[in-house]
C-alpha cells in the first residue's frame, strides 16, 4: 500500500492543479468545467495555449503576394488569403540543402500549416514578398526557416500548376551541415536523408510529401543531380525517425 505523499509530490500535485485552474481562467471557463463540456473551438484554444508552436500562427492571411499571369508577369498584389482561396498564380522559392556527405535535408511541415500540414517538403520554401526576386526570397527563407546563411546556386524552374499550388517556383541548392534553428510554428522537424532512400520512399509513399516537393524532385532528377540507378537495398521507413538535430 502506498504511503502518504512526500512533500515534493504534494508540491507537484499543487502545481498541476494550479496550472489547470490558470488554463481554465485564461479561457474564461468555470473552475468546475469538465473536458466533455468543451466545444471544438474551446479545445483549439486550449491546444494553442499549451503548444508553443500553435501560439505563433504559421501563416498570416493578410500577408501580401505579387499576383502574376500565365507568363509570370506581375499583374497586381493580393493578400495570402485571397491568393490561396482563388488559386491565383504567384511566386515561391524552394531550397534544397545538402550536407557534405551528399544527403538532402527535408523538413516536416508543422501540423498547424494551412496547406499540406505534417508533410515532408524541401529543406526550406516560401512565397516571395511583393517586388522580391527569387534569389533574394530564397536567401530570406533559409534564414527564417533554418537559421543559416549560405551560398545558393540556381537549379531550375517550375511553371505554375495545381501540383505547385499555382506557384511559379525557382529552385536553389546549398551545402550546410547545421545546426539549424527552426520556427516551431512553421516546421515540426528536419532530417538528412540519403538520396536513394528518398527515391524509394517517394515511390512507395508519395502521399507523405507535399506536392510541390514532388515536382521539385523531378527537376532534381532531370538536371542530373540524382545518381544513376538511384536505388538501395534498404526500404524507406514509412514513418522515419526524427533525430533532435534542431536548436531552439
Amino acid at each position: 500500500m502506498r504511503g502518504p505523499a512526500s512533500h515534493a509530490e504534494r508540491g507537484v500535485n499543487f502545481l498541476q492543479r494550479r496550472q489547470r485552474l490558470v488554463l481554465r481562467e485564461s479561457q474564461g471557463l468555470p473552475v468546475t468545467c469538465r473536458a466533455e463540456n468543451l466545444s471544438v473551438s474551446q479545445w483549439v484554444d486550449l491546444a494553442r495555449t499549451l503548444d508553443p508552436a500553435a501560439q505563433s500562427v504559421p501563416q498570416n492571411n493578410d500577408e501580401m503576394f505579387d499576383v502574376v499571369d500565365e507568363n509570370n508577369n506581375v499583374i497586381g498584389v493580393k493578400s495570402r488569403g485571397v491568393v490561396h482561396k482563388n488559386n491565383l498564380l504567384h511566386r515561391a522559392a524552394h531550397i534544397l540543402v545538402f550536407n557534405r556527405g551528399g544527403d538532402l535535408l527535408l523538413q516536416k511541415r508543422s501540423a498547424w500549416k494551412d496547406r499540406e500540414p505534417s508533410k515532408w517538403d524541401s529543406s526550406a520554401a516560401g512565397h516571395l514578398a511583393p517586388g522580391e526576386n527569387h534569389a533574394d526570397g530564397a536567401l530570406r527563407e533559409v534564414q527564417e526557416e533554418l537559421g543559416i546563411h549560405c551560398h545558393l546556386k540556381p537549379l531550375g524552374k517550375i511553371s505554375a500548376c495545381p501540383e505547385t499550388g499555382h506557384e511559379f517556383i525557382e529552385i536553389f541548392t546549398a551545402c550546410h551541415d547545421g545546426p539549424f534553428v527552426l520556427p516551431p510554428s512553421e516546421i515540426e522537424d528536419v532530417m538528412f536523408f540519403p538520396l536513394p532512400v528518398i527515391t524509394k520512399w517517394l515511390a512507395a509513399r508519395p502521399q507523405d510529401f507535399a506536392p510541390g516537393f514532388r515536382a521539385v524532385w523531378k527537376v532534381l532528377g532531370e538536371t542530373g543531380h540524382l545518381p544513376p540507378n538511384n536505388t538501395t537495398s534498404e526500404s524507406p521507413p514509412p514513418s522515419p525517425p526524427i533525430p533532435p538535430i534542431k536548436q531552439h
